[in-house]
């Protein structure tokens, strides 16, 4: 048997990381076919439904993926549940598993012909469904005749990195637990190059290097930068020595690591045109900046000939040189 759970559309990409470690911490069989989208082993069912409770997931528990992907879609928020199979679901169920492209219109399709659970909807064959909806039939017939062979894979958790500081004598001063922290800091800056963290942790560690108390925080940006980081993580060492704690070291993690976008930039540089300067000029000069307006290019008369008036935000450029002689 194994667990599924969705997670698209309910947390952002770095919650993702968080709750998919909680998962990693309970089995080592995790398979993430889309963003969103777990399945995983159930090495510890009492770390599994603690995760559930406090993430408030939707899960289920079943023999077959397709069967724990739709009972996990119209699952109960924070309950993990042992189900036989997914014979009594809705289909209306089939809206949430993107991949099928099944929609509205198809779902009232099958309710008027009584094919309102998938259990209903397993008894068609490929041919039936396949002439009501064409390739989006077929895929619907393998996917709810998935094969027997649901195997899990390990999972390789995404790169993180930690540092660590130990101390010869058990401290409880937090000011050594924070430069100490900020040795840890120096170091893991080094290690990420280009890469940006949106993790991170920090915990009190044991003689054996074991967790004592640990905090962590998920970043609205990610940075490399030791100033931001540093701000993170002063938070956190003061939330964790709010009381009295003896310890033999701190450890420091970043994690969710990604590169940042690349951002096109302009190989040639750009002359400064007469309507930038303007722009640039307008909000501090705009009662003394004038606009001349050519009236009369060929007239002798400097009143027939021009005109000059004070700049506006919403005027126009006007005909400021037209080529012709001023005589």
């Amino acid at each position: 048997m194994l667990m599924a759970m969705q997670l698209y559309g309910l947390y952002n990409e770095n919650i993702i990381d968080v709750i998919i470690e909680g998962v990693h911490a309970c089995t080592p069989l995790i398979s993430i076919p889309i963003p969103g989208r777990v399945y995983c082993g159930l090495d510890d069912i009492h770390g599994l439904r603690h995760l559930v409770s406090k993430y408030n997931l939707r899960a289920a528990i079943t023999h077959f993926k397709h069967d724990a992907l739709l009972l996990s879609c119209s699952a109960v928020p924070g309950r993990l549940d042992v189900y036989e199979n997914a014979d009594d679901v809705p289909s209306s169920t089939l809206l949430h598993v993107a991949e099928l492209d099944i929609g509205i219109r198809d779902i009232d399709r099958l309710k008027l012909f009584g094919l309102d659970t998938i259990g209903r909807l397993k008894s068609l064959s490929s041919a039936h469904l396949q002439a009501q909806y064409g390739s989006r039939g077929r895929r619907l017939f393998h996917f709810l005749h998935e094969g027997s062979d649901q195997a899990l894979p390990m999972y390789v958790p995404p790169p993180s990195v930690v540092t660590m500081e130990h101390f010869d004598d058990a401290v409880d001063e937090p000011a050594q637990f924070i430069e100490a922290l900020e040795q840890c800091l120096h170091r893991a800056i080094i290690e990420l190059a280009q890469r940006h963290a949106w993790r991170v942790d920090v915990a009190l560690v044991d003689r054996a290097g074991n967790t004592i108390h640990s905090r962590h925080r998920i970043l609205r940006s990610g940075s490399n930068r030791k100033d931001q980081l540093v701000v993170h993580m002063h938070a956190l060492i003061r939330k964790l020595t709010t009381k009295a704690v003896v310890c033999w070291g701190v450890r420091l993690r970043l994690a969710s690591l990604r590169v940042p976008d690349s951002e096109q930039m302009s190989m040639f540089s750009t002359d400064t045109t007469f309507e930038d300067i303007i722009t640039y000029m307008l909000p501090r000069y705009s009662h003394i900046i004038k606009r001349v307006t050519i009236l009369n290019p060929w007239s002798v008369i400097p009143e027939e000939y021009a005109k000059i008036s004070p700049w506006s935000n919403t005027s126009t450029y006007g005909d400021v040189d037209s080529g012709a002689p001023f005589r």
